[in-house]
């Protein structure tokens, strides 16, 4: 998805709407692209396209986001957060985030965000 979106010139079409204040939508993929860092969606660790750059646009105030994420996976996550070295938003299947250019308010059920 990164490849077509960079590809295709819908990165602009973004940055466009995030300068002029539009609302943006992105549900799964579409979510994860809007983060800071997209390898998150390749845990732990597949790359079948061999993307070699992984997110640039940024939009949410740094965080990478997890979508249709399930906690209790074990050391192997912790540790993956550790090494990481970023901000994640962890998004459970029944939740979402609003985020207006300035504050992250909760939607759903459940969320967690890891500094």
């Amino acid at each position: 998805m990164q490849k077509l979106v960079n590809e295709s010139g819908f990165k602009e079409k973004l940055f466009s709407f995030a300068n002029n204040n539009e609302f943006i939508y992105g549900v799964s993929a579409g979510a994860i692209i809007l983060g800071n860092d997209i390898k998150i969606a390749s845990y732990p660790g597949e790359n079948y396209v061999h993307l070699k750059e992984f997110g640039d646009l940024n939009l949410i105030n740094d965080y990478s986001i997890w979508c249709h994420y399930k906690s209790g996976r074990g050391e192997d996550e912790a540790e993956f957060f550790e090494k990481a070295n970023q901000k994640f938003l962890l998004l459970y299947e029944e939740s979402g985030v609003y985020f207006d250019r300035k504050t992250l308010w909760p939607i759903g059920t459940k969320y967690e965000e890891i500094v």
